[in-house]
């Protein structure tokens, strides 16, 4: 199933989840403290969700490529699409080996 972006903020809202986009988060203390953005953030969360966009992450699969046998490029970094995608893509691989 995929949600319009805007069904997706208004669900997040009315489950009071605050969204802080274009931010980088630094440091997490042992205590719970997180620093993102090169600021303190007090009460520290519960749960942090991160979500970073829709392009293929293949810098490692690069640097290992040749070098590690058995290496598959699946999900996302393949091709961003959607969880069932991922799901499959492991599937796959899995059942191949």
């Amino acid at each position: 199933m995929v949600l319009d972006l805007h069904l997706l903020l208004d669900l997040l809202k009315f489950h009071e989840v605050e969204v802080i986009p274009n931010t980088t988060i630094q440091k997490v203390l042992e205590d719970g403290t997180l620093f993102f953005n090169n600021r303190r953030r007090f009460p520290s969360p519960d749960k942090i969700v991160t979500a970073v966009g829709l392009k293929p992450e293949r810098e490692l699969y690069q640097s290992l490529q040749g070098k590690i046998s058995n290496l598959y490029l699946i999900g996302d970094s393949r091709n961003p699409q959607n969880v069932m995608t991922a799901v499959w893509d492991a599937y796959e691989v899995g059942r191949m080996i």
